[in-house]
């Protein structure tokens, strides 16, 4: 199954913000580029949809689609933060002298035990709802919150996927 005919498929609404507002760009880079954002999850689903190609082929399958989903998340956040008035690069300036948060920072899940990388790929993702779900609250534009809250509704879909997958192995 291919991420086009996959029940993980959203449609998005269009990108657009009411004004620039960097306040707002800083907020999403947490979601962006964090430990639990969308460029970490991507590394670690990439890595687990290469571990369990042979083992568990459906279940590599399926986590090959959710990390296309999270390269979507990535490029919608991505054009978001350039219209609030950011610059979307993988890295977050932390302050004058205090360096940088960013690409160096993937924490990818090494484990190649099944049961230990859903378990842990399911709490991860449900970190990252919780983040989404902070966030959109401190954000006053009403278009961002909308696509924040599409976001949300895919890693709901997300976890209820892994959820299941790991129930039906565990």
């Amino acid at each position: 199954m291919s991420i086009i005919d996959s029940p993980l498929k959203n449609n998005h609404p269009e990108v657009k913000v009411a004004a620039q507002n960097r306040r707002h760009a800083r907020l999403l880079y947490v979601l962006y580029i964090g430990r639990h954002g969308e460029l970490s999850n991507i590394s670690n689903l990439l890595h687990h949809t290469l571990t369990f190609e042979s083992s568990y082929p459906t279940l590599s399958a399926v986590l090959h689609d959710i990390a296309a989903e999270e390269l979507e998340h990535f490029r919608l956040l991505g054009e978001c933060i350039r219209l609030l008035g950011g610059n979307p690069i993988p890295h977050i300036p932390m302050g004058r002298g205090e360096g940088s948060v960013g690409i160096h920072n993937l924490d990818t899940q090494r484990s190649d035990d099944v049961i230990e990388v859903l378990r842990d790929t399911i709490a991860s993702k449900q970190i990252t709802l919780a983040q989404y779900k902070r966030i959109r609250e401190s954000i006053e534009d009403l278009h961002v919150r909308e696509l924040l809250d599409s976001i949300v509704k895919d890693e709901q879909k997300h976890i209820e996927l892994l959820s299941s997958i790991y129930e039906s192995i565990a």
